[in-house]
């Protein structure tokens, strides 16, 4: 009985090794860069399943042989087959709960390169909608109609100021709301005056916001939204409203009027922010668009 039960140990001992000598490949390859996933995986299955199969072969042998012997009692045969069980089940988890990993690594390394896609065509739409040629040559044009020097003197000024934010934030993620307003504010400037008093804007922000954070250039986008998709004229004001809702978002919102046109508008700017505020902050702007009334709701970050 000694020789049997030293024998059962052995093998015990050799499978719990074998058990965990899987495991630590399965832990050496699940840490490992992934240069090949599908020959990776494809290995570690072939290698789980003949292992699997030649310990559960000798332990099938053994079983018969020491239940045949009947120099060991009924619990103990018992015990030896319970534990058979247990190493079996324990492979067969291994072998699964790999191939689960494995699948949850691929999928996050597609989820990665989906992101990293999304950014790059982020990136590339904000620097078209970042103070686009059209805007550039309207300056231009209404500075050569101003005739009075401080007005030439103050619109160079603002001027200035629209780009010189261009230059600080286009590669950063956030600006100060402070800052934003600030600019807006200079790039408003320049708009009121081409269109004099067709467009009015009114911006009431809590302080205790200034200095909460917000994506670069998305008022800009949005305020450039209103004034190309709607009329604007003496007859026919178009009326921007920036507040805040509560602590949560800085809301864009302006009379509905839209302009006739043959072509659709591609929604090229609201895009934009969607992509970067969900990119950047895992958050969702929110769009009302009623019959007279257009809103976009920016999450404070």
């Amino acid at each position: 009985m000694s020789i049997d039960i030293e024998f059962i140990a052995k093998h015990v001992t050799f499978n719990l090794l074998v058990a965990f000598s899987c495991w630590l490949a399965q832990t050496y390859l699940l840490h490992r860069r992934l240069h090949s996933n599908i020959l990776t995986g494809i290995l570690a299955v072939g290698v789980g399943i003949i292992l699997f199969f030649l310990y559960d072969y000798a332990l099938q042998d053994l079983v018969n042989v020491v239940i045949q012997s009947g120099e060991i009692s009924l619990w103990q045969r018992e015990l030896i087959i319970l534990f058979r069980g247990l190493l079996s089940s324990g492979f067969t988890y291994f072998i699964l709960y790999y191939l689960y990993i494995l699948e949850e690594k691929q999928r996050h390394v597609l989820e990665i390169a989906e992101l990293k896609q999304a950014q790059l065509e982020a990136n590339i739409s904000s620097l078209k909608e970042q103070l686009s040629p059209h805007f550039l040559f309207n300056t231009l044009n209404t500075l050569s109609i101003l005739t009075k020097e401080k007005e030439v003197k103050n619109y160079v000024l603002e001027l200035s100021n629209v780009y010189r934010y261009v230059l600080k934030y286009k590669e950063k993620d956030v600006a100060t709301i402070e800052q934003e307003i600030e600019f807006i504010r200079s790039y408003f400037y320049i708009i009121k005056a081409r269109f004099h008093d067709a467009i009015q804007i009114n911006i009431s922000i809590d302080k205790d916001l200034l200095k909460t954070k917000i994506l670069p250039f998305s008022l800009q986008l949005l305020v450039e939204n209103s004034i190309k998709h709607n009329i604007a004229s003496s007859q026919r004001q178009l009326h921007i409203y920036i507040f805040n809702e509560e602590n949560k978002y800085l809301v864009i919102e302006n009379n509905f009027q839209p302009k006739k046109s043959l072509h659709a508008s591609t929604g090229i700017g609201l895009d934009n922010i969607m992509k970067r505020y969900q990119f950047f902050f895992k958050k969702e702007i929110e769009i009302i668009k009623k019959s007279d009334k257009f809103i976009v709701k920016l999450p404070i970050i």
